[in-house]
C-alpha cells in the first residue's frame, strides 16, 4: 500500500427484523463507512453476517 494511503475494511452484511431479513439500505451502508474511516476502525461489520442461512 503505498504511504500515505489508509486501509478500512467494510463488511456488509443484512439486518433481522422479527422473522424477516433485508439486505442493508444504501444510508446504513454509508453511515458505517463514515463510521469506519472517522474512528479509525480498520475492520467493521455493519449490520450481520451470521447466521448467513437467514439472510434475504
Amino acid at each position: 500500500m503505498p504511504t500515505g494511503c489508509s486501509y478500512y475494511q467494510v463488511q456488509l452484511g443484512f439486518v433481522t427484523e422479527g422473522s424477516r431479513s433485508r439486505w442493508l439500505t444504501n444510508k446504513e451502508i454509508s453511515d458505517g463507512i463514515i463510521e469506519a474511516i472517522k474512528k479509525k476502525k480498520k475492520i467493521l461489520t455493519i449490520g450481520q453476517i451470521e447466521p448467513w442461512d437467514k439472510h434475504p
